[in-house]
This record gives structure tokens, C-alpha cells and sequence, in this order.
């Protein structure tokens, strides 16, 4: 594979591992699996085990944190205009027209788009997620998950779900393309 298409597949790849995070399992699964535990708790829905299925939640969020964590680890990486130098016509400049319009082309990127910040709110989502889902497991290891005890579950998954809704705004302000 020449060096385009590897560029390429980068930046659609990041671009739809975005999209599976964002839109297929944050928004289309997770986020409606806490609706469904949420509706289990004000009594609307029955289930046989409540506690397995909050477990369950758990070991999802687990293993989908860290994809979420990659993605804004390499947003910048991945999706600023500088990886276009790599690209015809731009490639074929030397290296010292090419070393410049790195720095400038990433910096206006940077500050036009307000990507750290960006960054910075996505991290901060994913963070008061995972803080919730802390003292849900906390809560889960001590609980004997009676009915009186439920009202305190629905709180911990609204803060879960309004955390996630967040999430969700925040990873679809991230770059769904190379923006110059």
C-alpha cells in the first residue's frame, strides 16, 4: 500500500471508529440500555436480574472507555490538515516548505476549530461517566438491590445517562474530516 492510501485509511478510519463509538454504540446501545435500567427502576419495565444487567453496563462501558480514549488521544494526529502535506501536490514540496506549513496549517487548524478544546470537553464527558459508573459498581458490590434501594440506582443512571448524552455532543464536535 503507497503512502496516499495508507494516509487515507487513516483518516477514514479514525473518522469511522468516531462513528461506531459515537453514533453505534455510545448513542445506540449503551445509552439505551441506561434508559432501559432507568425504566426498570421506576418500576415500568420487569426483569429477572436487574443487578447482571447493571453489571453487564459495566463491563460495556469498561471495554468501550478505553476506545474513546484512543480516539481523543489521536484526534489531532489523525484529523489535522497537516497529514495533507503527506498527500499530491502537497508532497511534493521540500522539506523545508513542507516543515513550515506543518506548524502554520496545524496551529490555525488548532485555534480555528477550537480542537483542545474540544479535546478537553470530550476527556471531560468520558471522565464524569466514568466517575459515575465508579460509584454505580461502588454502590452495586454493597447493595442488596431492594426496592427502597432503586431510587438511589435510578439517580446514579440518570447522572450516567445525562454524562453520556453529553459524551455524545461532545464527540460530534470532533472533526468528521480533514478541515482546513
Amino acid at each position: 500500500m503507497d503512502m496516499h492510501n495508507a494516509l487515507q485509511n487513516s483518516i477514514q478510519n479514525w473518522a469511522e471508529d468516531r462513528a461506531r463509538f459515537s453514533h453505534d454504540w455510545l448513542m445506540n446501545s449503551f445509552y439505551q440500555a441506561i434508559v432501559g435500567l432507568i425504566n426498570v427502576c421506576e418500576g415500568k419495565v420487569q426483569v429477572d436480574d436487574i443487578r447482571s444487567n447493571v453489571i453487564l453496563l459495566i463491563q460495556d462501558w469498561r471495554k468501550n472507555m478505553s476506545i474513546a480514549l484512543r480516539l481523543i488521544n489521536t484526534c489531532e494526529e489523525s484529523m489535522s490538515p497537516r497529514v495533507l502535506l503527506d498527500k499530491l501536490p502537497l508532497s511534493l514540496l521540500d522539506d523545508e516548505d513542507k516543515a513550515g506549513l506543518n506548524i502554520i496549517a496545524h496551529r490555525i487548524w488548532l485555534e480555528r476549530y477550537e480542537i483542545k478544546q474540544k479535546l478537553m470537553d470530550a476527556d471531560a464527558c468520558i471522565r464524569k461517566v466514568n466517575s459515575a459508573i465508579d460509584y454505580l459498581e461502588k454502590n452495586l458490590l454493597e447493595s442488596k438491590w431492594e426496592r427502597s434501594s432503586l431510587t438511589e440506582f435510578e439517580k446514579i443512571l440518570s447522572t450516567i445517562k445525562d454524562g453520556c448524552i453529553e459524551l455524545i455532543a461532545a464527540m460530534s464536535n470532533l472533526p468528521k474530516h480533514i478541515m482546513v
